[in-house]
């Protein structure tokens, strides 16, 4: 989870999602979007807590928009046929 805060966040899911593509593996790819989505709730639930600075807040809307943005392109990758099971691209 400090991932998400260092740097604001910005682009953190979306360097792993490049990476991941870089070596096309599906369990991969599962494990990646299982902790997107566990990372997306627990932003989601510091932002409705509502004991956050200006700062704070502001930086965990930037994690909350890096997420999205890596799990569009991870489904993109995945529907476009670049992450298959057991294979690299090339193979």
């Amino acid at each position: 989870m400090e991932g998400l805060l260092q740097g604001a966040g910005r682009s953190y899911y979306q360097r792993r999602v490049a990476g991941l593509l870089a070596q096309v593996s599906l369990e991969e790819a599962r494990k990646l979007a299982l902790e997107m989505i566990i990372a997306e709730m627990h932003v989601k639930s510091l932002l409705k807590s509502g004991c956050l600075s200006d700062r704070e807040r502001a930086a965990l809307e930037d994690a909350l928009r890096d997420i999205d943005c890596a799990k569009n392109m991870l489904y993109r990758a995945y529907r476009l046929g670049l992450i298959r099971a057991g294979r690299r691209r090339g193979q």
